[in-house]
């Protein structure tokens, strides 16, 4: 079982190719190298290459260039944010007075903000 495989496609100003290269092995290899943006593909692409193909060597090489913009789109819990606003104030004014504050320098929480899950489709 010796076989390489190639596609391209192209959507909204990006370009993705993906490779495939396998080789015979008495058991299931896979190797993913994916661009950090579509790391959270990795275990679906291992699962649905697992349950297709039982042994042998795969290696799976996923190229993106092209819209420097991200995956999906970008949700807001607008509470939460709020809620860190709000106790960011509240630090504000129980902190010392001589010491500046500084909005900027204070993070919102990452749970504010996140992305919404993308599937692989058709598989």
């Amino acid at each position: 079982m010796t076989g390489f495989g190639r596609g391209r496609r192209i959507a909204d100003g990006v370009e993705v190719i993906t490779e495939v290269r396998s080789v015979n092995h008495r058991f299931l290899d896979i190797s993913v190298r994916l661009p950090r943006i579509y790391s959270s593909f990795d275990p679906q692409i291992r699962q649905i290459l697992s349950g297709r193909i039982h042994r042998g060597k795969l290696e799976v090489a996923v190229s993106r260039t092209g819209n420097t913009g991200t995956i999906g789109d970008v949700a807001l819990d607008l509470h939460l944010a709020q809620r860190y606003y709000s106790r960011l104030v509240e630090l504000t004014r129980t902190t010392s007075r001589r010491r500046e504050s500084r909005r900027s320098s204070c993070r919102i929480g990452s749970d504010a903000f996140h992305r919404r899950r993308h599937h692989l489709e058709g598989y």
